[in-house]
């Protein structure tokens, strides 16, 4: 039977940091001394990515978003490492009989999200480079001029 990796919130500790427990996706229980005092509030979940690392996003007492990736499996050290996530319209682009597409930046593999008016149609693509995809040919002549074609990603 495989485990469930989860987070609890994490936890202020008398000297100001916090503690933040969490188990692997191999159910090894970890704890996390988060010691940036200036952080505010803490997300109370983690992501796990496909590298096996856990992300955890959380605001700042000034209102910033800051995300922390978990990175050494063994010890449950924390990364400087930060993601950014880009949203592009690329509707200006789109022409008729047309499935392959091209973002402005470089993305992390796994992290292409295509939106086609508004639908997530992620499964009909094929990631073909860093900064391209293609929708699969039943496309061919479904994408008109009108449409609008959203994508979303983590920049590499």
């Amino acid at each position: 039977m495989g485990s469930t990796s989860f987070t609890r919130r994490a936890v202020l500790q008398s000297d100001g940091t916090y503690e933040l427990k969490y188990r692997t996706s191999t159910g090894e229980l970890r704890t996390q001394i988060l010691e940036d005092k200036s952080a505010g509030g803490i997300s109370s979940a983690a992501v796990e990515q496909s590298d096996g690392s856990f992300e955890i996003s959380y605001k700042t007492s000034a209102g910033d978003t800051r995300t922390q990736i978990i990175e050494d499996k063994s010890v449950g050290g924390v990364s400087t490492r930060t993601l950014e996530l880009k949203k592009e319209n690329i509707s200006s682009t789109i022409e008729i009989g047309k499935i392959a597409y091209t973002v402005t930046d470089n993305f992390n593999a796994n992290s292409l999200c295509v939106y086609l008016n508004g639908v997530n149609v992620s499964p009909n693509i094929t990631v073909t480079g860093s900064n391209t995809f293609t929708f699969s040919s039943d496309y061919t002549n479904g994408i008109v001029a009108t449409d609008e074609l959203l994508v979303v990603y983590v920049k590499a």
